[in-house]
């Protein structure tokens, strides 16, 4: 039994605040890309929206590797679109994100007022 505690203790060690998280990481938010109209990105515990033209629903997790810097994975939820994970860099200052997704350039996205 204790063996099963100090396991259990090491796995929340490893998966804390430098280990992959997907809940809780502070991304949390309603978004709206800078510049651009109708496109939207919500972002809950566990999924990344982006709105839009075409709606693109992925469930994520999220390693934080500095005080405001994020690495993401996304696993599409759409059984049609599978195979379009994507990995994506972000950036939050204050109330505003900085997405880069697969190495295509920064995308500003502020929250919703």
């Amino acid at each position: 039994m204790k063996r099963l505690i100090v396991s259990f203790f090491t796995i929340a060690l490893l998966c804390g605040p430098a280990g992959a998280f997907a809940a809780g990481s502070g991304l949390e938010g309603e978004y709206i890309e800078s510049g651009v109209e109708n496109s939207t990105l919500t972002i809950t515990a566990d999924h990344w929206t982006l709105g839009g033209t075409m709606k693109m629903d992925y469930t994520y997790t999220a390693k934080k590797t500095g005080e405001n810097t994020y690495e993401l994975e996304l696993k599409t939820v759409n059984r049609y679109m599978k195979g379009m994970d994507m990995k994506a860099v972000v950036r939050k200052e204050g109330t505003t994100l900085f997405a880069n997704s697969n190495g295509a350039g920064e995308v500003k996205w502020e929250k919703k007022k």
